[in-house]
């Protein structure tokens, strides 16, 4: 992830489990950390991880991981790396770090910056961009946008959905289609 590529830096701790999707390029380096974490800090070349070639073989046919549950894969790489750990990236992706730390996710997250660049769902963007530029128009989503654009949707988002009044016209169709998915 591109903030801790930057900063070299990372706290571990124990927690729950918590995926860490991504994180900003736009970092302000740790500057809220406290003395302690710039103390348990390890370089990012030390997380431990998988080589490419175990972490494809073990999801293929035969493979350790092949057919089972993202609880039991996330159970046996805790086990097998610990709290924090690195799936290596494929195809052009990034790595992606695992942490089952919410004190280094709370770290990531207020340390990113005004302007997150996350990793996004290419197929949605392509969808969007390309497929359905017509509809689209140039908007690709809450969860797509990156860093001034996806500033400004949030900006206009927050006092809507940050209110109970605002989501409360949303709840009963949204209801109904968890209820539906509930059923099947």
């Amino acid at each position: 992830m591109r903030i801790f590529q930057s900063a070299h830096r990372l706290v571990l701790s124990n927690g729950s489990i918590n995926f860490v999707r991504a994180a900003s390029s736009q970092a302000q380096v740790f500057g809220s950390v406290t003395d302690d974490a710039a103390t348990e800090a390890r370089p990012y070349k030390e997380i431990p991880r998988p080589s490419k070639f175990e972490f494809v073989r073990a999801f293929l046919p035969g493979g350790e991981f092949h057919g089972v549950s993202i609880v039991d894969y996330s159970t046996t790489m805790r086990n097998r790396y610990g709290d924090l750990f690195i799936m290596p990236g494929m195809f052009g992706r990034q790595d992606l770090i695992a942490s089952f730390s919410t004190k280094d996710i709370e770290m990531v997250f207020r340390n990113e910056g005004a302007w997150p660049q996350r990793d996004v769902f290419p197929s949605i963007t392509y969808y969007r961009t390309h497929i359905r530029k017509d509809f689209y128009e140039g908007n690709l989503g809450i969860v797509n946008s990156q860093a001034e654009a996806w500033s400004k949707l949030r900006t206009a988002l927050n006092p809507i959905f940050m209110q109970p009044k605002g989501l409360k016209v949303y709840y009963e169709p949204l209801s109904n289609i968890n209820d539906l998915f509930i059923e099947r």
